[in-house]
């Protein structure tokens, strides 16, 4: 959904990030994942940009509902840790 992630999340499980995603490893480091790979390198820069991405801001914001209404209470649980819950 959000391929301006990609790097980041190859870096931070040192392979590519389709195989990342799926991996148990990324359910596992789900905090982690969402901070150095969504919210810092992607989500803040286009909220404090002066000309925002609002194509990239609405895929992002997709993502987060997703996440939100995941059927999983840890999935759930990282939105609200993260502070999604509020915007």
């Amino acid at each position: 959904m959000i391929p301006q992630s990609a790097d980041s999340i190859a870096g931070l499980f040192d392979q590519p990030a389709q195989a990342a995603v799926t991996n148990r490893d990324a359910v596992v480091q789900l905090y982690e994942l969402l901070t150095e790979c969504l919210t810092t390198p992607v989500l803040m820069p286009q909220l404090t940009s002066d000309s925002p991405d609002s194509q990239l801001l609405s895929r992002c914001w997709d993502f987060v509902d997703r996440i939100v209404a995941h059927s999983s209470v840890y999935v759930r649980g990282a939105a609200h840790f993260e502070g999604w819950n509020r915007f």
